[in-house]
């Protein structure tokens, strides 16, 4: 197995699951602050120093498709391109290390940031569905 030819094919891989690590991490922490706070409701808890909630999100939801779009074009290139078992072995690893990234993000935006969003876009559409009755 030649390491050098697989390091020029998934560099962009490995510095995809770096960087989406260090954000988990990051998240976590994040996290655990949030749930330390006694916020009264949700919007409160979005508002938290300068919206950072907000911009975590944003970035979760950009890494979320980025990982997807890594493990589409993986597949793809697995049905079309792929002729040596080591090219499929490396690609089934990085498809299941990327599938592994996207569950921990979801997970770690899951609570409480995803719940304060869903529960914000919930009272905002209840409040324009009785204004627009």
């Amino acid at each position: 197995m030649n390491v050098e030819k697989y390091l020029k094919k998934l560099w962009y891989k490995i510095v995809y699951l770096v960087i989406a690590n260090v954000y988990i991490h990051s998240l976590g922490n994040l996290n655990e602050e949030l749930l330390r706070q006694n916020f009264s409701t949700p919007f409160e808890l979005l508002e938290y120093k300068n919206y950072i909630a907000v911009k975590y999100f944003v970035v979760a939801i950009a890494l979320f498709i980025i990982g997807c779009c890594l493990v589409y074009h993986e597949i793809k290139k697995m049905q079309r391109e792929y002729e040596y078992i080591d090219d499929m072995i490396i690609a089934v690893v990085t498809i299941a290390l990327v599938a592994v990234t996207l569950l921990n993000i979801f997970v770690a935006i899951n609570n409480p940031i995803l719940r304060a969003i869903l529960a914000c876009i919930i009272v905002v559409y209840v409040g324009i569905e009785m204004l627009g009755n």
